[in-house]
């Protein structure tokens, strides 16, 4: 079974006009969002960006010689895009929305 660990499926889904490439989400992936997510150190203000980083640097492969994304580009994003490319994420890695670190 450990050939399988780190060998995460992905698939191209629909983004802002085009398509970008996802990743399943680990176990640990999904513990350290769920640990960004109960963080009392972040602010209610933004606690859902950071989240959403979170879940986007986790879950988006990048492109060769992309760096991730920070908080300040982030915000460049419109919200409703990056709302449904993080729960396209989330679903793809068969986390029950609404209950991050909880695997359906």
């Amino acid at each position: 079974m450990r050939k399988f660990a780190k060998v995460l499926p992905t698939k191209k889904v629909p983004f802002m006009g085009d398509e970008i490439e996802i990743r399943k989400l680990s176990a640990g992936a999904v513990k350290r969002i769920g640990a960004i997510s109960n963080d009392q150190n972040i602010s209610e203000e933004d606690k859902t960006l950071t989240i959403v980083l979170a879940v986007l640097n986790e879950g988006v492969v990048l492109e060769e010689n992309e760096e991730a994304l920070t908080l300040e580009t982030l915000e460049e994003f419109p919200l409703d895009e990056l709302n449904n490319l993080s729960m396209e994420i989330m679903a793809y890695a068969g986390v029950v929305l609404g209950e991050v670190g909880n695997v359906s």
